[in-house]
């Protein structure tokens, strides 16, 4: 359905989730974090859920961590529209597509995000 693509004020019915636009390819080094971000608005009461595109159980459901991987988790501040995926130490085998979906009655909307992480090790180190 076309439609979800569409501004609010355009579309049918406006009050629809709807994901605004945010970076769909990201690069990091290994042992940095690597921040997913996902901003959707009119999410009502829905639940937000961030899985990988290759895997169909969740990482995470509202802000709740699904995998036993301390690693993962959710930051969303109250009432912001955001639902950001933190993943603290990346690597390489973290890589891959990632999904931010939001169930509605009749479908799932979801925005991919494709993730890559680079092998050398960060230098942050004072």
């Amino acid at each position: 359905d076309q439609e979800i693509d569409l501004p609010p004020h355009l579309r049918k019915n406006p009050f629809l989730p709807a994901f605004l636009p945010t970076p769909s390819n990201l690069t990091f080094n290994r042992g940095e974090e690597a921040i997913l971000q996902c901003a959707i608005e009119n999410r009502g009461t829905r639940t937000v859920v961030w899985r990988r595109s290759s895997d169909p159980n969740p990482l995470t459901i509202g802000e709740d961590t699904y995998v036993n991987d301390r690693r993962f988790r959710v930051v969303h501040t109250k009432h912001s529209l955001e639902w950001n995926l933190h993943i603290q130490n990346a690597h390489p085998d973290d890589s891959g597509m990632y999904e931010c979906q939001v169930s509605t009655k009749r479908q799932q909307i979801r925005q991919n995000i494709f993730l890559t992480v680079e092998g050398k090790e960060s230098r942050l180190f004072y």
